[in-house]
């Protein structure tokens, strides 16, 4: 039984939202695959984390028990010492965003080409970068 750590809810409110916060949308896919949709979820971080929980990655996700999904929300938690793994998502999305907001606001190279919308690493702009460059009128 998990109990969340902020309202103490029972394990039947979080057995109904397990699949709206895990984001596992595919039921006849691959654990693997579900855990990659999750933005900042890369394929190495979700063998190492299938394997730590006991199940091969390309176990089909209606075939794991409910059980192995709680054990995964778990650790999803222990990752980012958050309430809930949505929270992934949206704490990375944040990092990035500040990130680039730095650069740009200590005037720094990286950040001058972040804020002309040029290509930020190196890449060349005679020819290619057309979808980086934009229309200026």
């Amino acid at each position: 039984m998990i109990a969340c750590k902020v309202s103490g809810e029972s394990y039947h409110r979080i057995e109904s939202y397990q699949s709206y916060i895990l984001k596992l949308k595919y039921p006849n896919e691959t654990l693997l695959k579900n855990l990659k949709q999750i933005y900042g979820i890369s394929t190495h971080k979700a063998k190492t984390l299938a394997i730590a929980i006991g199940i091969t990655p390309k176990t089909l996700l209606k075939n794991i028990s409910p059980k192995k999904i709680d054990r995964i929300y778990q650790i999803l938690n222990y990752y980012n010492n958050l309430n809930s793994s949505e929270a992934i998502h949206k704490n990375l999305s944040r990092f990035h965003k500040t990130n680039v907001q730095r650069l740009i606001s200590i005037n720094s190279y990286r950040g001058r080409r972040h804020r002309f919308r040029l290509p930020v690493r190196g890449q060349r702009t005679k020819t290619n970068a057309n979808s980086c460059k934009i229309s200026r009128v």
